[in-house]
């Protein structure tokens, strides 16, 4: 996964002044949710990607399996090639 670089002087701060960088795979993402007793609402994508994976999972209307997007993005290892950015809700 690699870093996705904003404009801003918030992106400028933690691109040369981040301390430390953690990498998850959505299973530990999934994991740390669940311990944190937060909801996953669902990720900020292209609405390409989104009907791509309802299309490969229409089962999960919502987009919110993340062992379904675990399998999707194996099978599409571009799709986070930036980061994740998704919405939580706690419990």
């Amino acid at each position: 996964m690699r870093i996705k670089i904003g404009l801003t002087l918030s992106g400028c701060r933690d691109l040369l002044f981040h301390v430390h960088e953690h990498r998850f795979t959505l299973p530990r993402l999934a994991e740390l949710l669940r311990e944190l007793e937060l909801n996953f609402l669902g990720y900020i994508l292209d609405h390409r990607v989104m009907t791509d994976y309802r299309q490969r999972f229409p089962d999960n209307p919502s987009a919110t399996n993340l062992e379904h997007w675990h399998q999707f993005e194996l099978e599409n290892p571009r799709t986070f090639a930036g980061m994740y950015q998704f919405w939580v809700q706690s419990g």
